[in-house]
């Protein structure tokens, strides 16, 4: 590899980066460098790297435009935990007066109240983290909040701050950095691993402290966790059901849906004392089918079907083959159990428990918290809805914000009010209207059976599914199938097939 011996830039600049790792220990070996960053930046193009003699800086060269910008979008970078700190090449100055010492991080906002997520409250701390954040990104449905902005690198990081909680407790905002490498637990600092100096510590509870830096600093996109044992769950009349199903199907077999809750827990001690806290999330529901066969062929139709669960992707493999082996026993327990039937509903929990740091326990326990006050407030506002309000954008405002003010929220953003407005307009809480159109008797209504699901295919109004037990539509003349809802909502539109065009009946 040839190496570049002058500090200025001989060669085409448009598509190259200079780098230099920021770190007071011996920076990885320039092989080690290339191949560990060939496999996360995964480049389209061809890369050239080339090291420079002086001041231990490495040069990048990019064949495509394209990769330049997604490494320079999605960095910084780190090799075997040493940050790498990438800057423009430019042809007026030396590579080495470039300031390394400044990298742009990717932060995720995490314990932020969710009356908070507005765009001055993202330009506040947007200016705790750096001087001139560079972007702002967040979405108050998913209550994701990203800020990337410069980070000076010779200065400890910043763990976050604590926010008034609007008449609660004061609430600890935390930020969480992506793709940072090693740093200091005790000063927070990225250029060494370990000092000294003693750690810095922090209110959990009252009775409980926690370090302020730690491995929660940084951004991980799904944690790991490990299988519980599966529980089983049968469907409220599975016997009529049954009864229902069994004239539609040619063989015996099973409807299996696996619903899988997260159990997050959190173990933390401190003064001899241990606190112990965990958070139930039920997060997935998935369903298959498994045909009443031998047991070889259910064993190996559960772990083709298991394995397709993300929810459970990240679990090992000795987990997802007890997770198995819970689901075969059930199946088969219940095939003898239901052996005069062809048709068997299953509901099957499995528990997928994941160990998190204390301080994202309790981020996670003040969202969970927020969660119920925001249901307790459309409830509320769901009661006091009715047809007098619908006309009047303004008296219904009005009729939320009241609602809202009986939980203590006297400072409510206009654009929750807004989206409560649309939101119960879209909910259809006015009573309905003795003018809408009702369907016509020569459109055949019915409920979807078990092989109606992928017959059908999706409803093309909504683009959603046909599931088990929900209500659909054949239209007449042209029998095409719809949701039931979706095409009496259509009709008050147009009196047109949606896909034919014809005229309906």
């Amino acid at each position: 590899m040839e190496a570049c011996r002058s500090g200025l830039v001989a060669h085409p600049i448009r598509c190259s980066l200079a780098g230099k790792f920021f770190t007071s220990l011996v920076p990885p070996s320039l092989d080690r460098t290339e191949s560990t960053l060939r496999q996360q930046w995964k480049l389209s193009g061809s890369l050239k790297v080339l090291p420079l003699e002086k001041d231990n800086i490495i040069l990048f060269e990019f064949e495509e435009k394209r990769d330049k910008k997604k490494v320079v979008k999605d960095g910084p970078w780190n090799v075997d935990g040493i940050i790498l700190v990438l800057k423009e090449c430019s042809q007026d100055i030396s590579m080495a007066d470039n300031d390394f010492s400044v990298a742009c991080f990717w932060v995720k906002v995490t314990g932020l109240p969710y009356f908070n997520y507005t765009v001055a409250e993202a330009e506040k701390i947007g200016k705790r983290l750096s001087d001139e954040p560079v972007l702002y990104e967040y979405d108050t449905s998913t209550r994701c909040f990203w800020v990337k902005a410069e980070i000076n690198l010779k200065k400890p990081l910043l763990p976050g701050f604590y926010i008034d909680g609007k008449g609660r407790r004061r609430q600890f905002v935390q930020f969480k950095y992506k793709n940072l490498g090693e740093f200091c637990e005790r000063c927070g600092m990225i250029n060494h691993r370990m000092c000294g100096e003693a750690a810095k510590m922090r209110h959990l509870t009252r009775r409980f402290k926690t370090h302020v830096y730690g491995p929660w600093l940084r951004y991980d996109t799904e944690p790991a966790g490990n299988g519980l044992p599966v529980n089983p769950d049968y469907f409220e009349l599975c016997y009529e059901m049954g009864l229902e199903y069994e004239g539609t199907l040619t063989y015996a077999q099973f409807l299996v849906e696996v619903e899988v809750d997260v159990v997050y827990v959190s173990e933390h001690e401190w003064g001899g004392k241990k606190l112990v806290r965990s958070l139930l999330v039920s997060e997935y529901d998935y369903c298959f089918r498994v045909p009443c066969s031998p047991t070889r062929v259910v064993k190996d139709v559960l772990a083709f079907e298991v394995d397709k669960i993300s929810s459970l992707a990240r679990l090992t493999a000795d987990d997802k083959a007890s997770v198995v082996h819970g689901l075969v026993d059930h199946v088969m327990n219940e095939r003898e159990t239901w052996s005069k039937q062809r048709w068997v509903l299953l509901l099957v929990r499995v528990e997928k428990k994941i160990m998190v740091p204390p301080v994202d326990m309790e981020t996670m326990l003040e969202e969970e918290k927020e969660e119920k006050l925001l249901m307790a407030i459309t409830s509320k506002i769901s009661e006091r809805v009715d047809r007098s309000l619908e006309k009047s954008d303004d008296l219904l405002m009005k009729t939320i914000r009241d609602a809202i003010f009986e939980f203590g929220l006297t400072q409510v953003p206009d654009f929750y009010v807004e989206s409560l407005v649309g939101w119960v307009k879209s909910c259809n809480y006015f009573p309905p209207i003795d003018s809408k159109l009702k369907l016509h008797p020569n459109h055949k209504c019915f409920t979807v059976l078990g092989p109606d699901m992928d017959l059908f295919g999706t409803c093309c109004i909504c683009q959603g599914d046909f599931f088990l037990g929900g209500e659909a539509t054949v239209t007449s003349p042209c029998s095409h199938v719809f949701h039931t809802r979706c095409i009496e909502d259509w009709i008050q539109m147009s009196q047109k097939c949606p896909l034919c065009r014809l005229q309906l009946s």
